[in-house]
């Protein structure tokens, strides 16, 4: 089914804009009960959702029973360092740019080792 449920991460590529935007249902959380941090060399963003028992109501504390913890990937073309967090009516939404890759070509040196017979 095509169902989105709360804590699924809907991804979508903005190729006008050059960025990735993901999107994640987070009703009810604020942003001191949510945590977003990124590991640059392996390209991932982490997703930390902590409601402690006395800031939250029954029925908070049983959707969010756990820690709920959401980890994605994004392809190395992406600098995920960059990446701007916004919260708002309960759905967290990440944009993340695209590293913009020089054009132009670059020559390399080649190295040789030329045997020479000495005269």
């Amino acid at each position: 089914s095509n169902t989105t449920s709360v804590f699924d991460v809907v991804q979508k590529v903005d190729e006008e804009n050059d960025m990735a935007v993901t999107y994640m249902v987070v009703p009810g959380i604020t942003s001191e009960q949510i945590d977003v941090s990124v590991n640059t060399a392996a390209s991932v963003i982490n997703v930390v959702i902590n409601v402690e028992e006395s800031d939250a109501n029954e029925f908070m504390n049983q959707v969010y029973s756990e820690r709920v913890q959401r980890s994605f990937r994004m392809t190395s073309d992406y600098d995920v360092e960059q990446t701007t967090v916004d919260l708002t009516n309960g759905v967290l939404t990440l944009t993340t740019p695209r590293i913009e890759k020089s054009p132009q070509s670059v020559k390399l040196p080649i190295n040789t080792q030329v045997e020479g017979k000495k005269k």
